[in-house]
């Protein structure tokens, strides 16, 4: 992720991410992650602007997926 952001932000990154407390860590990889310039389209832009807000509804993380889901979920 840090070699995909702006040279500008790469210093900011590793600071927060070298601090930021263990049970944060998704919260913060994915708000660093809307950072990244990408193409979206118009669904991803919604997206893409809904979890920047801070709305996570809809969105599965690992640690909720049972061992196989996990491993199949591509």
């Amino acid at each position: 992720m840090r070699e995909a952001l702006p040279d500008a932000l790469r210093a900011q990154f590793t600071a927060e991410i070298e601090t930021v407390p263990a049970d944060q860590l998704q919260v913060v990889l994915v708000r660093w992650a809307m950072t990244i310039p990408t193409v979206h389209d118009e669904a991803e832009e919604a997206l893409v602007a809904r979890v920047r807000s801070g709305d996570f509804t809809e969105v599965t993380f690992a640690e909720d997926l049972g061992d196989d889901e996990y491993r199949s979920a591509g």
